[in-house]
């Protein structure tokens, strides 16, 4: 077996399958996550993927785990039992470089292909090796600043230019990776937004046309970014509010491992500090990245979706944490009631573009690599989580009288969820999550409240007003119940 896989890893698999390989190397660009298939210029990698021409051992290892990825993503059956050997001979050779811009790479797609499998150890692994080798490699500076800077000829066919976006971006979905994977399972960030002395990616057409560009060096506060500076891609907007994640899920995860409680004045000056760094980074969206049905009309036919639902996703999330998970000692009753009714906001707001998701789902074509399948494109694993977050608090308390309609809300969410079950395994036990969320909501409009009471929730009167519906436990289990604003 072992000699098999060696055998195998110094073969270029478009000589021996080159209509499998064409077949994976469009799904793997129209179907996969942009944060990761956006760090190669597709037309000018394409090419290059799909010739016969000598490729080095480093090259090989990158085709390998691109392939291993789509097959994935591919909605055609064949595709999916070469998934696990194409894996392997990309694990085998990720084992056996040196560093590379191929092996960063590489690493960081093997993590969501394990990470899509249901594997999270070694998702989080190769997440984790691939932040090590760029960090190595100094992909956090400007090409120039390094050794890199006197090559003459780069990967993939690329100019000068090309490269030095294509390691941008690396490194910056490497950052992405690392800030959602991580602060989503409870962990830290390996990552200092700090060390960071990166341009902004650009975007997709001087990226594609390998233009040099000289966009806005990243800056850790955060400031807007201009709109007069068209050069600026979707996906710099996502790293300064990915940015922003990371700083409200730290101040959480540190603030709920401190044995005594955060002063009332830090935490409050940390609140306002983020929220206006929020409102700023949603009103200097450019018009074709707010949300609206156009727009997402649009995103969905420029294979540009999970981007765009990333930004408002991520935005509407971290909002919700933000106001979710804070130390109850610190608050006052008219800041509580405040905080709780900002996270039902933002709740409500996700709630409804996940409708509108569902609901563009029934109108859109066959994909040119669906072979005849309807494929929705959206396969951002952090949506799936974002839904979750927003159904957790918007069932935590419900009058009884409301709950049908509290219930008719989440279909659209539901609808989301299924189609990245698909994908993702962290999908599946959010729809198992939700359904049980459902189905306890359906419980309580009928049967006998004191059944209920001792099973999942009680019920609450208080005179004049409705009979509220309030879960004993909440479908999120990350942080203490003494932080939760919700269900503390």
């Amino acid at each position: 077996m072992h000699h098999d896989i060696v055998q195998q890893s110094r073969v270029n698999p478009y000589v021996n399958r080159p209509a499998v390989v064409s077949e994976l190397i469009d799904v793997f660009f129209t179907l996969v996550p942009e944060t990761a298939s956006a760090i190669f210029p597709r037309g000018v990698f394409r090419a290059w993927f799909l010739s016969a021409s000598s490729k080095s051992s480093d090259d090989l290892m990158l085709m390998y785990t691109i392939l291993a990825l789509s097959t994935i993503f591919s909605p055609k059956p064949e595709h999916k039992s070469l998934g696990a050997q194409y894996a392997s001979i990309a694990r085998f050779a990720c084992e056996n470089r040196r560093f590379s811009i191929q092996l960063v790479q590489s690493r960081l797609l093997l993590s969501l292909y394990y990470f899509s499998t249901n594997n999270p150890n070694d998702a989080w692994d190769f997440c984790g090796a691939a932040v090590r080798a760029a960090s190595g490699l100094r992909f956090n500076v400007e090409v120039e600043k390094t050794e890199e800077h006197y090559l003459q000829t780069f990967p993939y066919g690329m100019n000068r230019h090309g490269y030095a976006e294509c390691r941008r971006r690396t490194f910056w979905s490497c950052y992405l990776m690392d800030r959602f994977n991580s602060f989503c399972s409870g962990h830290f960030s390996m990552m200092h937004a700090e060390d960071i002395f990166l341009r902004l990616p650009c975007d997709d057409s001087s990226f594609e046309s390998q233009i040099e560009v000289q966009n806005p060096f990243f800056d850790v506060t955060t400031p807007p970014i201009q709109n007069h500076i068209w050069t600026v891609g979707p996906m710099a907007h996502l790293v300064n509010l990915a940015t922003i994640w990371g700083d409200v899920m730290a101040n959480i995860y540190r603030s709920s491992q401190r044995r005594a409680p955060s002063s009332s004045t830090s935490f409050g000056t940390f609140y306002e500090a983020t929220s206006r760094r929020l409102r700023e980074w949603n009103s200097s969206l450019p018009k074709a990245y707010t949300f609206s049905t156009e727009n997402l009309r649009k995103a969905t036919e420029n294979e540009k979706l999970n981007t765009f639902a990333m930004l408002h996703t991520v935005y509407h999330t971290t909002a919700m944490k933000l106001n979710r998970y804070i130390q109850q000692a610190n608050l006052t009753p008219a800041q509580l009631t405040h905080h709780v009714s900002a996270a039902h906001h933002h709740a409500d707001a996700l709630l409804s573009i996940a409708d509108l998701l569902a609901a563009r789902r029934s109108s859109l074509p066959s994909s040119p690599t669906s072979y005849g399948v309807k494929v929705t494109n959206l396969s951002s694993p952090f949506v799936g989580y974002a839904v979750v977050s927003a159904i957790d608090i918007l069932t935590a308390r419900t009058s009884v009288s409301s709950i049908p309609n509290r219930i008719t809300s989440i279909r659209g969410a539901q609808t989301v969820l299924a189609d990245l079950a698909v994908i993702w395994q962290s999908a599946k036990t959010q729809q198992a999550l939700v359904l049980d969320r459902v189905r306890d909501l359906a419980e309580v409009t009928t049967e006998q409240g004191a059944k209920i009471s001792s099973r999942f929730g009680s019920f609450v009167k208080h005179e004049g007003r409705e009979v509220m519906f309030e879960m004993r436990d909440s479908l999120e289990k990350t942080f203490p119940r003494d932080f939760d604003c919700i269900y503390g």
